[in-house]
């Protein structure tokens, strides 16, 4: 039987950011991460889930256990 394993990472970091308010300090980071100044990886790691359910046909890497 195939099934589909879907895997869920969790990346989670504080940025420490001084402004006005809770909208300008968010704009502020958002602008930094889409510009690529703020990149997650694998030291900010916080949880995985992983979620199974019964499969027709494999999808993308199918492989045998």
């Amino acid at each position: 039987m195939w099934w589909n394993v879907t895997i869920r990472e969790t990346l989670v970091r504080v940025v420490a950011v001084e402004a006005e308010d809770a909208y300008t300090a968010k704009d502020a980071v958002r602008s930094r991460y889409r510009a690529g100044k703020i990149v997650l990886e694998a030291d900010d790691f916080s949880d995985v889930e992983m979620e199974a359910e019964k499969a027709g046909e494999p999808v993308p890497r199918p492989f045998s256990i």
